[in-house]
């Protein structure tokens, strides 16, 4: 997490948020301005979280770090269990439709 906030102050991308507000100041009444803003944000976000992504080494590790700290959980909490749901699933199914003593799913 560090590191994509060094990216962002190693590629100066306050300077271009800071341009666009004053921008957005001086032309307030043009709606356009509005959509670079916001535009100019995302790209800043894709481009330091690509770069940490690559640093980090593994897209998917870095993105299960940014899901887990976005809401305040273990990454491993974030993995699916459709596995452990399907076996419950099938011992329910098979206990319904069998006696209990002839269990053997």
């Amino acid at each position: 997490m560090q590191k994509h906030e060094e990216i962002h102050i190693r590629q100066w991308h306050t300077l271009d948020v800071l341009f666009f507000e004053v921008v957005g100041i001086i032309t307030w009444f043009n709606p356009v301005i509005y959509f670079y803003k916001t535009t100019v944000k995302h790209i800043h976000e894709y481009l330091a979280d690509e770069e940490a992504a690559s640093y980090q080494g593994d897209k998917e590790q870095y993105a299960l770090l940014l899901l887990s700290s976005a809401f305040g959980i273990p990454a491993n909490t974030l993995t699916n269990s459709f596995f452990n749901k399907s076996l419950i699933k099938k011992e329910s199914i098979c206990y319904i439709n069998q006696d209990p003593e002839k269990l053997q799913c």
